[in-house]
């Protein structure tokens, strides 16, 4: 069972028991300057895996080293995110 994804989070019955949460962020980019405001799924010491769920609930797997994550209420998906 995979979850939804919201501009709010994941949506899905039981994440806790799961131990799945989606936590909505602003990730900025430092080498290019780009702002995204997507879910913080999970990572590592290496990587961030964010999903977009205003892009047909696009993964990505970015660098730590080169983003910076600050927690939102939830995400604003415009015209062109879409």
């Amino acid at each position: 069972m995979w979850p939804d994804y919201s501009p709010e989070g994941a949506e899905i019955g039981t994440p806790r028991v799961l131990g799945l949460d989606a936590q909505p962020v602003r990730a900025l980019n430092v080498d290019t300057g780009e702002v995204d405001e997507v879910l913080y799924l999970g990572g590592n010491a290496d990587l961030y895996v964010l999903v977009d769920p205003c892009d047909e609930d696009r993964v990505d797997m970015v660098s730590v080293g080169s983003h910076r994550l600050v927690v939102i209420d939830d995400i604003t998906c415009t015209a062109s995110s879409s």
